[in-house]
């Protein structure tokens, strides 16, 4: 599924294409820049699923990062969620409330 991440440091948002190993044991996304290699999260290392933007890295992109350069929509902060590893943050904003609703329903 296609959702955008937000990342650590200066980097901006962008759009990645997410799913999940085949066996099930990892979170596997790859943005679409030529040449580009698949990250992974083992969903074991996941300690806690967090929604809304939460996280450092949400709050430190927040101006911005919305459609409109303001800042987050109140829609994109309803449909952004984070997995939390004991060294990292993943954070995703879903393109629909329903997409969310799909990725959350694994925990």
């Amino acid at each position: 599924m296609v959702m955008v991440k937000h990342c650590r440091g200066k980097a901006k948002p962008h759009v990645c294409r997410f799913r999940v190993s085949d066996d099930n044991m990892k979170l596997l996304w790859t943005n679409f820049r030529p040449f580009s290699r698949t990250r992974q999260v083992p969903l074991a290392s996941v300690t806690e699923i967090l929604c809304g933007q939460e996280t450092p890295v949400f709050r430190n992109q927040g101006a911005g990062a919305g459609a409109n350069n303001n800042g987050p929509t109140a829609e994109e902060r309803t449909r952004s969620f984070s997995l939390i590893t004991t060294n990292r943050s993943v954070d995703i904003v879903a393109p629909t409330a329903e997409a969310q609703d799909l990725w959350l329903g694994w925990q």
